[in-house]
């Protein structure tokens, strides 16, 4: 196992970030630590009150958003659907759950315009994001719809207010779909005239730019995007410091239907944030600033359709992380993760023959874990480099209106025991309306 690990590892460090943007050309993966709803995310004061650090991410933490992701299948069902929602929570410690959730609803209003409601919420251990989008989006021509969006909050400080250009065909008839979506938000953008607190942004207020652009045809599925938050310093007087901030994201997704048994999918998220504290003149707080770049790759290999009595996914993800914190000092992270899943009919709740089957799912996988640069910047008790191994055991429940419900159990396969050590579980839940 080792050496296919290492000779694995070869591979994808030879493959460069050019190369990767040249192959792409699904629908967005639910978990694996990347980012949720991209184009509504932006800085909080939740976001703001934690700054991600490498003393928080181990050598098992990609292992367990992986582990805790949705399968191929609900993902699928979910951008299908008009009105529909999915969430998975697993524990990350004796503190903490990992929380994705999503959901949506969408009606006409009359023939040319759109209601749109997203909720979100991604919570783990690099970010913290909770998110109730309400949104209009109002078809101008047969190539161009105008949306509008916010989010309401209870203190007024909080709102925010975005703009979007969605420009492609809109007829139902086309082979092929694409479309692109360019918007800019606006967050917070009522602090300095209705805030509670004495404090306000410098230089401007937060705001985000994108783009994200879809493609769809029968056999193909592809999905980019970019996102920028604009550097910016808030400057918070009752907590004595002023904080720094910017974010930088890029992504892209991409699915290939090979036949009606076989699916090829690949994502990319290469993102960069930064995030300081600086004590006020005269203040005592402590100065502290890190920078955070990540690239998260996978690919996947998928075998039997949906219905099939039998499915087999193969997996592998790439996982980098680079820390640079005030001095200049720097750590890297590097996991590599290869992974099988196996998931089986087991029976149907009623007598239909229509009706969905239970699913009995097996998944096993690898972590290859590396540490490069200052390791004084990590607890002494985090192991540098390591082969870890999971073992999850899951069944999934079958209910009316496509909904399901998923439960996990995690094993550790790092030490050879009689029995493998529980590590904990994860449950995972989906429904349409």
């Amino acid at each position: 196992m080792q050496l296919v690990l290492r000779t694995i590892d070869k591979v994808f460090s030879a493959v460069s970030f050019g190369a990767a943007v040249a192959t792409l050309l699904i629908y967005p993966i639910f978990g694996h630590a990347f980012d949720i709803e991209p184009e509504y995310q932006g800085l909080s004061e939740i976001e703001r009150q934690r700054i991600e650090t490498p003393r928080e991410i181990d050598r098992e933490y990609q292992s367990i958003a992986n582990s805790y992701a949705l399968p191929n299948s609900w993902n699928a069902a979910y951008f299908k659907a008009n009105r529909a929602l999915d969430t998975t929570v697993g524990s990350l410690s004796n503190q903490l759950f990992m929380i994705y959730t999503r959901a949506k609803l969408e009606t006409k209003l009359n023939d040319t315009l759109v209601f749109q409601f997203r909720y979100f919420s991604q919570s783990d251990r690099e970010i913290n994001q909770t998110r109730h989008i309400l949104e209009l989006s109002q078809k101008v021509s047969n190539w161009i719809r105008l949306n509008i969006y916010g989010e309401m909050a209870h203190y007024k400080r909080d709102n925010d207010f975005g703009l979007a250009l969605l420009i492609g065909p809109t007829q139902e008839d086309h082979l092929s779909r694409w479309l692109t979506r360019v918007y800019v938000t606006f967050h917070d953008f009522t602090r300095g005239n209705h805030n509670d607190q004495p404090d306000r942004f410098l230089g401007g207020d937060p705001l985000t730019i994108g783009s994200t652009s879809t493609w769809q045809s029968d056999n193909i599925n592809l999905r980019a995007g970019f996102r920028f938050d604009r550097s910016l310093k808030w400057n918070i007087p009752q907590e004595d410091l002023t904080f720094s901030y910017e974010k930088k994201l890029i992504f892209f997704d991409a699915s290939l239907s090979v036949s009606e048994d076989d699916l090829i999918s690949f994502k990319f998220q290469n993102d960069s944030t930064f995030k300081g504290r600086e004590p006020l003149p005269g203040g005592t707080s402590v100065f502290e600033s890190w920078r955070l770049d990540r690239k998260l790759l996978r690919l996947s290999y998928h075998r039997g359709r949906e219905s099939a009595s039998s499915t087999v996914q193969y997996a592998i993800m790439a996982a980098d992380r680079q820390w640079i914190d005030q001095n200049g000092a720097l750590i890297f992270h590097q996991s590599l993760l290869p992974s099988v899943t196996g998931r089986w009919q087991t029976i149907r709740r009623t007598n239909d023959q229509f009706d969905p089957y239970d699913y009995f799912q097996l998944s096993i996988e690898a972590t290859d874990f590396k540490t490069f640069g200052d390791t004084s910047l990590t607890p002494a008790s985090q192991k540098l480099e390591s082969l870890e191994g999971r073992l999850q055991a899951a069944y999934e429940f079958s209910f009316f209106n496509s909904s399901r419900l998923l439960i996990a159990l995690n094993f550790d396969l790092d030490e050879w025991t009689r029995v493998p050590s529980f590590e904990g579980g994860n449950a995972r839940f989906r429904a349409e309306f």
